[in-house]
């Protein structure tokens, strides 16, 4: 017989903040060197209009200076199918330094 886990509040919020952390942690390195993210508005942008996303992380801070640009942000993830993660905690502080957005983009034939 098997039982359900829960876990608590607590944990789980715990559990969000290290993933995201880990999440925009791989996404500047990849930007950094130039793989697999772009960080910043005009890097983010670009990429998504060229359907390049997987997924954007945003602080929510970002949406609330920058709301018209967020809003684009929305609607052409959308379009493109990519997820939007709005990251908090450390991830949060991490990511405003670098702009507070970033995007993870979606793999490519050819780097596989």
């Amino acid at each position: 017989m098997t039982y359900p886990v829960t876990i608590g509040t607590n944990e789980a919020w715990q559990m969000r903040m290290l993933r995201d952390a880990t999440t925009v942690r791989r996404a500047i390195r990849g930007a950094r060197s130039g793989t697999n993210s772009v960080v910043g508005i005009v890097t983010t942008m670009n990429a998504l209009s060229l359907g390049k996303v997987n997924e954007i992380l945003m602080t929510r801070r970002f949406a609330e200076r920058h709301p018209a640009e967020g809003a684009s942000v929305m609607m052409l993830a959308a379009i493109s199918g990519a997820t939007i993660t709005t990251v908090t905690g450390v991830a949060e502080l991490e990511l405003e330094l670098v702009g507070g957005i970033a995007a993870r983009l979606r793999r490519t034939a050819a780097a596989r």
